[in-house]
């Protein structure tokens, strides 16, 4: 119960709904497939993070698109941005986002499946 939700509901009577691997406090935040049927997990709720995400899809345009110029905003674009982040993963390989993402100082991270985890020099080292 370490989540906002308890906090909502007490203080202000809501009751989030599901939103599935999404997050419902920035955007775009959620689980993309890449075009290696591998996994990554992106969030960064302030302006930027979402910059750098930006920059690292080649989407500049995005940074200043006046939907999108607060987290607030972009939450209620939600579906519009994740739909944006989610083609452009399954246009690329898992090595080849996780570049991108890193030279961009974008936030992204891979959701590996146990065949990487056996496979990481960190696991292996543990």
């Amino acid at each position: 119960m370490l989540d906002v939700l308890p906090i909502e509901f007490d203080q202000l009577g809501f009751v989030r709904g599901r939103i599935g691997n999404a997050n419902g406090y920035s955007a775009p935040a959620a689980v993309f497939r890449t075009k290696d049927d591998r996994w990554v997990t992106l969030a960064g709720s302030t302006n930027a993070l979402y910059a750098a995400n930006c920059r690292a899809i080649g989407r500049p345009d995005l940074i200043e698109d006046v939907r999108f110029s607060s987290n607030d905003l972009r939450v209620k674009h939600a579906r519009e941005l994740n739909e944006i982040f989610s083609a452009w993963c399954a246009e690329h390989a898992l090595d080849e986002v996780l570049v991108e993402f890193a030279a961009a100082q974008g936030t992204i991270a891979p959701i590996y499946s146990i065949d990487q985890i056996a496979g990481d020099p960190q696991a292996k080292a543990r």
